[in-house]
């Protein structure tokens, strides 16, 4: 519960930003930075049950298995907050709906576009062809197919039976 608590008290921003640290810069040092102590303090002045000792601090976050559920309106806001984080759950609407925002289909197109780019498959994103494939209309999928030819400099002879499998195509 530690992660939805403290996602309900400081919002995504604040949320993604603590862990990344945690988890990078702070874990290496084995310390929190000041900005994330004066954050925890904050924390446990609300929720005082969790742990006030470093190592407690990780392993309580990497000890809870709970997802985060985020709200349709919410994750169409920013999805760029939330996509991609193992942490949090979205609903099949709220992501039909953020692909719809020009700046995240853009961002889903590039990823996919770069993975046929660079490796000729579609290994480097296959999380968010899993995200997508059954939220995109076939008119969509034969854009993507269209964009992947356009930008990927690659032979769509390379990668385009395995387009055609993963978008049931």
């Amino acid at each position: 519960m530690i992660k939805k608590h403290f996602y309900e008290q400081h919002g995504a921003k604040e949320y993604n930003r603590f862990l990344g640290a945690l988890f990078g810069p702070a874990k290496e040092k084995k310390r929190l930075m000041t900005w994330q102590n004066s954050i925890w303090l904050t924390f446990l002045e609300k929720v005082p049950e969790y742990p006030k000792d470093f190592q407690g601090i990780i392993e309580a976050f990497q000890n809870d298995a709970d997802r985060i559920e985020i709200s349709d309106n919410e994750f169409i806001g920013n999805p760029f907050d939330f996509f991609g984080r193992p942490d949090f759950t979205v609903s099949g609407t709220a992501l039909r709906g953020a692909y719809s925002r020009n700046d995240f289909r853009d961002h889903i197109l590039y990823t996919i576009s770069r993975s046929v780019s660079k490796t000729g498959d579609f290994n480097l994103c296959s999380f968010e062809v899993a995200q997508i494939k059954e939220i995109i209309t076939d008119d969509e999928k034969k854009d993507l197919f269209s964009y992947i030819v356009e930008n990927s400099g690659r032979s769509p002879e390379e990668w385009s039976s395995a387009f055609h499998r993963l978008f049931n195509l």
